[in-house]
């Protein structure tokens, strides 16, 4: 009856009104999903917070190399 009042489901016979002013919502108890699975969706959704990270790491190890020259540093640093 929710699906039919919220406009969702279309096919049903009878007549469905809300009452004048009425507001009528609807929330599915299965998300429709961009991608296969909730793990998919996460991933891409921290994609790009996750290639600050990594980038963030790989010059901190590089920073702790202690074999690391001047120059390397400089550049690690204005990184």
């Amino acid at each position: 009856l929710l699906k039919i009042m919220a406009g969702v489901e279309k096919e049903f016979d009878g007549t469905a009104r809300p009452l004048p002013g009425a507001s009528i919502g609807y929330l599915p108890q299965e998300p429709v999903l961009e991608f296969e699975t909730v793990q998919e969706c996460i991933d891409a959704a921290v994609a790009a917070p996750k290639a600050i990270l990594d980038e963030y790491n790989e010059l901190s190890m590089s920073m702790a190399n202690p074999d690391i020259t001047d120059e390397e540093m400089t550049s690690a640093m204005n990184k």
